[in-house]
């Protein structure tokens, strides 16, 4: 289903001729930094922005790669991935989580019970 934007102000009647704001989805990324562009948090940010989204980025560690080759991964520690996204989804309406590349089992089941925490996330 296509993401939908969500209004600012309800369809009531009472404000005539006034255009209703909209806000962009709040899309939640999990994903390693990439700084060759071509994957990761850079490609992730880039998608959910080309179809009018607000990328919600969390960084679960960091490439070392080329456009070619990824040549090493170095992963934050669960806490930091925790902390991250918790700060942010307090603060914002995210409205969707997908994950890419998390860097090992610890952030795999710091991200399930987080999500645990919001059921009401797809």
């Amino acid at each position: 289903m296509p993401l939908q934007p969500t209004p600012l102000l309800p369809d009531d009647g009472l404000t005539p001729n006034a255009e209703p704001q909209v806000n962009p989805v709040c899309v939640m990324l999990f994903n390693a930094s990439d700084p060759s562009g071509t994957g990761g948090l850079t490609a992730d940010i880039t998608t959910v922005a080309s179809v009018g989204g607000h990328p919600v980025a969390v960084v679960t560690g960091a490439y070392i790669r080329d456009t070619a080759e990824v040549f090493d991964h170095f992963s934050l520690d669960d806490e930091a991935v925790t902390d991250q996204a918790r700060a942010a989804l307090e603060d914002l309406p995210v409205q969707v989580i997908k994950v890419g590349f998390v860097g090992g089992p610890e952030n795999i089941s710091a991200i399930a019970e987080l999500t645990a925490d919001y059921p009401d996330l797809p």
